[in-house]
Formats: C-alpha cells, sequence, structure tokens
C-alpha cells in the first residue's frame, strides 16, 4: 500500500474508554465510558466514521441503578426504544467492598436521555460486567457478560426486551 495525501485519511483520536458503537439511520454513535466523570456516558456522532461531532452526555448515574463508577455503556435498537445496558457498583459493605452488577435504561432516542424506571440490576445475587447485547436473526435477543467466576469468564444467555423491561431467562445461561 502506499500512502497518497489525496486519498488518505486519518482519524481524530478521541476520548474515552469501553467504547460501543451502533450504526442507525445512517449514523453512527459511539459511546463511551468518561473516565474523567464516571457518573456519566456520553456519545460521538459520525455519518461517515470519519468526521466525529464533540461529545454529548446521554446518560446520568441518577437516571439509573448504580452508585459508582459507571461503566461500558452498550446500546442496541429494538421495538422503537434504544436500550443502553451498562456495569456499575454497589455501595461499599462493611468489608469495604463493592460489587459490581449490569443495569440497563432506556431511550426513545440514541442520543438519551437514558433512564430507567425500575433502577435494579439484572442479576443481583453474581457479580457481573459488560452486557453486551445481540438480537439473532429470529428476533430473539442474548446478552454476553463477563463474570468472575474463576477469574474472567465470558458467559450469555438469552433475554426478554418488551415495552422497556430486560428480562434475563437464566434457564439459557451459557
Amino acid at each position: 500500500y502506499r500512502y497518497d495525501a489525496d486519498t488518505s485519511y486519518q482519524n481524530p483520536i478521541i476520548y474515552g474508554a469501553d467504547p460501543d458503537i451502533m450504526y442507525h439511520n445512517g449514523m453512527y454513535y459511539l459511546y463511551f465510558t468518561d473516565t474523567q466523570d464516571m457518573q456519566l456516558f456520553q456519545c460521538y456522532t459520525s455519518p461517515d466514521l470519519v468526521h466525529w461531532s464533540e461529545p454529548q452526555v446521554v446518560f446520568h448515574g441518577e437516571d439509573g441503578w448504580g452508585f459508582n463508577e459507571y461503566m461500558s455503556p452498550n446500546v442496541i435498537y429494538k421495538d422503537g426504544l434504544f436500550y443502553m445496558f451498562y456495569s456499575s457498583h454497589t455501595l461499599r459493605d462493611e468489608n469495604n467492598k463493592r460489587k459490581a452488577f449490569i443495569s440497563y435504561a432506556t431511550s426513545k432516542s440514541p442520543l438519551g436521555p437514558f433512564k430507567s424506571e425500575l433502577k435494579l440490576p439484572l442479576h443481583s445475587d453474581i457479580q457481573e460486567i459488560g452486557g453486551h447485547p445481540f438480537i439473532d436473526e429470529d428476533g430473539r435477543c442474548y446478552l454476553t457478560v463477563v463474570r468472575f467466576n474463576h477469574g474472567n469468564e465470558i458467559w450469555a444467555f438469552e433475554i426478554k426486551m418488551e415495552n422497556g423491561i430486560v428480562t434475563p431467562l437464566d434457564d439459557t445461561l451459557v
């Protein structure tokens, strides 16, 4: 490959961690963890993956479940709603330990504001982070997560996403 300044470009270096990108109606949405203020998520937009907007806030921690360090926003569109899955922590316990869990928030717009009516984690009995959604060709929805059983383990299970409510189908866990 020969570099040619007239036909080549270089993407800008943009700020953020835990990126997730979604394409919807001709626009790319790049969601990320703001490591300077882990109480919110922001989003860049681009029509072409080359030219990017300034980031804008799409989620505030007080609008969802969790107490600090909101991480790993992953967004998917289904039946007129955008579902944002994310990780956060509990308050510190008597041993000064926190636990990480996955929750979700919804919006009618890919730019939010994302809010959670239930403000609960998907599972409260086992720690998990991540929360990357996938919709199969048959319309069934799945979520991949990381659990800390014997180190980091990747798990997947089917979820029901209906009318802004996400229900894990735990009997499908693999």
